[in-house]
Order: structure tokens, then sequence, then C-alpha cells
């Protein structure tokens, strides 16, 4: 019978490219991998960062980082940083690229 894995909390230690070393609440180090999910969306993980981590029940050293906990803030998208930026005078209203109306 497949035993399930194990998810616990961990904050992110040293960064070097995919592989990243993390500590768990209980003091324990291992190391670590992106999820699929989170390369395929460009998901950032920076040190000091917390995580949700993964870790197979048949080995306790390697861990899978499923997603981020903590909140990051952005300025939004596109569209909501340009209305900003015309609210504040920065930018003109109106179209903004060159190209000519057909």
């Amino acid at each position: 019978m497949k035993q399930k894995n194990i998810e616990v909390e961990a904050t992110v230690i040293s960064n070097n490219r995919n592989n990243l070393v993390v500590e768990l609440d209980n003091g324990h180090e291992l190391k670590a991998t992106l999820s699929g999910n989170m390369s395929r969306h460009k998901i950032k993980v920076d040190d000091g960062s917390r995580v949700l981590v993964s870790i197979s029940p048949y080995s306790l050293e390697r861990g899978i980082i499923k997603r981020r906990l903590d909140k990051v803030e952005h300025s939004g998208t596109g569209n909501q940083k340009r209305r900003k930026n015309q609210k504040e005078g920065l930018v003109k209203k109106g179209r903004t690229s060159a190209k000519k109306k057909r």
C-alpha cells in the first residue's frame, strides 16, 4: 500500500537554481526542488521565503516545494499600472502605441 507524502511548512535557507535548501520548523534541513506547477508559472522563491514542502516517507532528505506561503505585493496587471500612472499624471491618456487605426 502506498504511503501518503508528509506536508510541512519550511523556510528557504539557500537558493541555487533548482536546488534549494530548506529548514523545517523542527530544525531539520533538507534539499528541495520546485514542483512542476511552480516552475511552469515561474513562481520565484527567495531566501527567507516560507514554503509548503511535500516529503516522501521513503526519503526524508529530499522534498518538493508545493507552494509559497508568503504574500507578495505586486502592483497589478499592465492595465492597472497604466491607470494608476494616468491618475498621477505620469502617462497621457489614450492610445499608447504608435499603430495606425484601420
